[in-house]
């Protein structure tokens, strides 16, 4: 189920195009599992994940002034501890939005000359969660200064949607959710059922990748029941001088 918010930044175009990036091995597991998986989000290696700018660490403290000193404190640390444990209840699955391939994300993604890109739209991602069980915010990331910059607190997805301004290259579009999680149920991800016919559009295999490997490619989702075109990706075509 998908869950539209107002402060969420979503794409003006309901087809707008977007990409993940994969290795072969995740691109088997994906068609096998029927899902998607769904990052914690304090599992990400960029430790920034869900944390607070500046300003509004200020803003936070200015709204404590006046109480005794002991009792200050004990919120403001209450507040930062709240923020850090909910990030473990927030799961996310990112996607690269983009009218064409990116060489960059074929490097950081999908190495070695057999990777995998799946090429789809906004809509069709909201489409296929949309029998997930869950209720989906999906939405574009704005990239902000952490020191100059300011998000309003009180709901934990303001500050999942932010990322610092050194990740703009990634034009990242994010699925999220929550699942309130016990001490012992922590999960590092989670695989959300997904209809892979909506969410396809196109399979793309990586540049210079061998013809073995875009067969072997086609093999697979036909096995699996998906009538899909697999190309290779248009950054392998010759010029022409």
């Amino acid at each position: 189920m998908y869950s539209a918010e107002p402060f969420f930044n979503v794409p003006s175009d309901e087809h707008a195009t977007i990409w993940r990036y994969m290795d072969f091995t995740k691109f088997v597991s994906l068609l096998d599992k029927k899902a998607l998986y769904f990052t914690r989000s304090d599992r990400f290696s960029d430790k920034f994940e869900g944390a607070i700018p500046k300003p509004t660490v200020e803003a936070r403290e200015a709204s404590v002034v006046g109480l005794e000193r002991s009792l200050a404190e004990k919120a403001l640390r209450e507040m930062s501890q709240g923020y850090q444990e909910v990030r473990k209840w927030i799961f996310v699955n990112c996607w690269h939005m983009n009218s064409y391939e990116s060489a960059a994300m074929w490097q950081l993604y999908a190495q070695k000359n057999e990777g995998i890109a799946i090429r789809s739209t906004y809509a069709r991602l909201k489409e296929s969660l949309s029998s997930s069980g869950r209720i989906m915010q999906i939405g574009m990331v704005k990239y902000i200064d952490y020191t100059s910059d300011m998000i309003h607190e009180g709901n934990i997805f303001h500050a999942i949607f932010c990322k610092r301004r050194s990740f703009e290259h990634e034009h990242e579009l994010r699925a999220v959710f929550q699942k309130p999680s016990l001490v012992n149920d922590l999960q590092p991800g989670l695989y959300i059922p997904c209809d892979l016919d909506i969410l396809i559009d196109k399979v793309f295999v990586s540049p210079a990748s061998p013809n073995w490997f875009k067969e072997l490619v086609s093999s697979i989702l036909k096995k699996y029941d998906l009538d899909k075109e697999v190309k290779r990706s248009d950054l392998d075509e010759d010029p022409i001088y």
